[in-house]
């Protein structure tokens, strides 16, 4: 234990810090908030930076320090913007956090998926797929800027519904109004909406706060109607197209009770296309949503022996999926100085999770998507040797046989 002080105002104890510091350590992460404290200067003195924050939590008096700005792509033509806190930071975050969960998580709807304990995209996806099989169709909502748009008065006034807790009242208000510090430096005060993204306690009180929002009220006034929720995704089932444009309307105007709105671009009604469903079939009904994390649903032909096709309606990597994938494999192998081992080392944590992610779901698509990685492999070996496309292909196909261990995939026979 780091220290042995007595607790003070606040039911906030010394081991509970050092649970979640503990915590936040075994994240392995690596960037460091506004004050620049790693990681490694925490490790090594544990009391002289972790005292301070038991002290000031335990006392009442934490203030949340200002979080550092970081934008990571999100698509070729728009940025995602995070709010990093310190370490420190999410060290007391993670106490309030794992406090909260205990008290909101029990009540939360087993239509919701994300941020919570034993649950995952997985388990959305596998209901979905049952769903989609009993009704003909689907609500695909997506709310414009969620997180950004969490209004600070509505999100307290929601949380106050689930605990009386001063502490964590207070240290959530101060969390959610943080100041935010900008690349060149300057600092914004003032914050009235949005949580940022990137911190510890985001995750959870944007979930309570769609809890409330949207799974309470559907659940209530319209108990029939089936739906899967992960964060701000939302897939919503209906019968009949009439039905999905009532549902579309009546959850725009719940939304917009809680300050948001729906992408006007990006919501939309999806048939889900099966052959016993083509007299459902529109012109102006799409038949294609993507879901959560890399997945999507689509019609699938399924050939068969002497008729037409057969259409199911299914899962498959979506394009935003390979493209992440892609991205990630042409940032490795842009570099011609690596020996193809070094190519493969690389490769090997990032090619291991994507089948291990991948394979549980949609494990008939892992071909495809290896399809384009190999490519890459082949263009690497183009650059590295200055030779043709021929030539490479030759030194690859040579490659898969000799050493038909060297990269992940190719053991599971993906060399094609």
């Amino acid at each position: 234990m780091i220290f042995s002080e007595k607790t003070k105002t606040q039911p906030i104890s010394k081991e509970q810090v050092w649970a979640a510091w503990l915590r936040v350590r075994s994240h392995h992460t690596k960037g460091s908030g506004a004050d620049e404290v790693s990681l490694e200067m925490i490790e090594q003195n544990p009391r002289k930076y972790l005292y301070p924050v038991w002290n000031r939590l335990a006392s009442g008096s934490y203030m949340a320090p200002p979080v550092k700005e970081m934008r990571i792509p999100k698509s070729p033509r728009s940025w995602r913007t995070l709010g990093i806190p310190t370490i420190c930071d999410r060290v007391a975050q993670d106490v309030i956090r794992e406090e909260l969960t205990k008290i909101v998580d029990p009540l939360f709807s087993e239509n919701s998926y994300a941020f919570r304990p034993n649950r995952s995209a997985h388990d959305a996806i596998d209901a979905c797929k049952q769903q989609v099989k009993k009704f003909n169709f689907v609500i695909d909502l997506d709310i414009k800027g969620y997180f950004d748009n969490i209004d600070h008065q509505n999100m307290m006034t929601v949380l106050r519904r689930f605990t009386d807790k001063k502490h964590i009242l207070m240290n959530c208000d101060r969390w959610l109004k943080a100041r935010v510090m900008h690349n060149d430096g300057s600092i914004t005060d003032d914050r009235t909406k949005g949580t940022p993204q990137g911190g510890v306690i985001s995750p959870l009180l944007s979930n309570l706060y769609l809890h409330v929002a949207f799974d309470m009220w559907i659940e209530r006034e319209y108990p029939s109607i089936k739906y899967e929720r992960y964060a701000d995704d939302i897939v919503v089932h209906t019968m009949t197209l009439k039905q999905s444009r009532f549902m579309l309307e009546k959850i725009r105007e719940r939304l917009r009770q809680f300050k948001l709105d729906l992408h006007p671009k990006k919501t939309k009604i999806v048939l889900c296309f099966t052959s016993s469903r083509r007299w459902a079939a529109e012109k102006s009904v799409p038949v294609t949503f993507d879901f959560f994390l890399g997945y999507k649903f689509c019609p699938i032909s399924i050939p068969r022996k002497g008729k037409s096709s057969f259409w199911n309606f299914g899962t498959r990597i979506c394009t935003r999926g390979v493209t992440h994938v892609l991205s990630q494999v042409k940032q490795i192998t842009k570099n011609i100085i690596f020996d193809i081992r070094k190519i493969s080392e690389l490769l090997r944590p990032k090619v291991l999770g994507w089948i291990q992610y991948y394979k549980k779901v949609v494990p008939s698509s892992l071909r495809v998507l290896f399809h384009y990685v190999n490519f890459q492999l082949i263009k690497w070996l183009m650059h590295k040797h200055h030779e043709g496309y021929r030539a490479a292909k030759r030194r690859y196909w040579f490659l898969t046989h000799c050493y038909p261990t060297l990269f992940i995939h190719w053991q599971y026979g993906l060399t094609g």
